[in-house]
């Protein structure tokens, strides 16, 4: 049972598979307003699709999704 990425969803893995950004920084790149990048983002992490890390905190793609990517 495959799920798609929702419109933002995708922008937002899109922009983070380049490397680890900051809710701010996707926000600003996508032209999305923070509070929707964020909640997309918590959405995107209950599924095991991003992970967080660090202080300030930075999102990027789970390993799995990096690697079927390459």
């Amino acid at each position: 049972m495959a799920s798609k990425f929702t419109d933002k969803q995708a922008k937002l893995a899109h922009f983070i598979s380049s490397g680890a950004k900051t809710a701010e920084e996707i926000s600003s790149k996508v032209k999305i307003p923070l509070d929707e990048v964020s909640e997309e983002l918590k959405g995107m992490m209950k599924l095991k699709l991003v992970r967080q890390d660090g202080y300030p905190l930075k999102y990027s793609l789970a390993p799995e999704l990096e690697s079927k990517l390459k």
